[in-house]
């Protein structure tokens, strides 16, 4: 074989290792969009159709880590809607602690152990809230 031969057998060699790597690359990007379209990114949703539309604007979890979502925003004459899922009473208060003044339609009294309480809010504008047993576990609702 001369030295042109085995040139050009290495280009062919070359051109068909990159066409391969090419051809890899776009099966695994089909492969992952595929996968992305079955399994879409969760949504920041937090409450569930149905709730909504009863005027359900938010669902807030209570637990061992505090107020789930911590910060969220609903409209005036919507319903937050309190679950305790911890073995101790709670009270959804707005701040200041211990008053509860700024914002007095957010307080809920107290919710008992595995728990629920709603409370409608109309009052626009952001405001602070808190467990009144255990002020550190604090969050924010906006009210547009």
């Amino acid at each position: 074989m001369n030295k042109t031969t085995k040139v050009i057998i290495a280009i062919v060699i070359v051109a068909i290792i990159a066409l391969g790597a090419w051809a890899f690359m776009a099966m695994r990007q089909s492969t992952d969009q595929n996968k992305s379209s079955e399994n879409p990114t969760p949504q920041t949703e937090t409450t569930p159709p149905a709730e909504k539309e009863s005027g359900i604007g938010a669902v807030v979890v209570y637990n061992e880590d505090g107020f789930s979502p911590g910060i969220f925003t609903v409209k005036s004459g919507q319903t937050i809607k309190i679950l305790n899922e911890t073995d101790e009473t709670i009270e959804f208060a707005s701040d200041p602690h211990p008053t509860h003044t700024i914002n007095p339609e957010m307080n809920s009294g107290d919710i008992a152990a595995g728990g629920t309480k709603e409370v409608t809010v109309t009052r626009k504008g952001e405001w602070g809230f808190h467990n009144h047993f255990n002020p550190s576990k604090r969050g924010t609702v906006t009210v547009e």
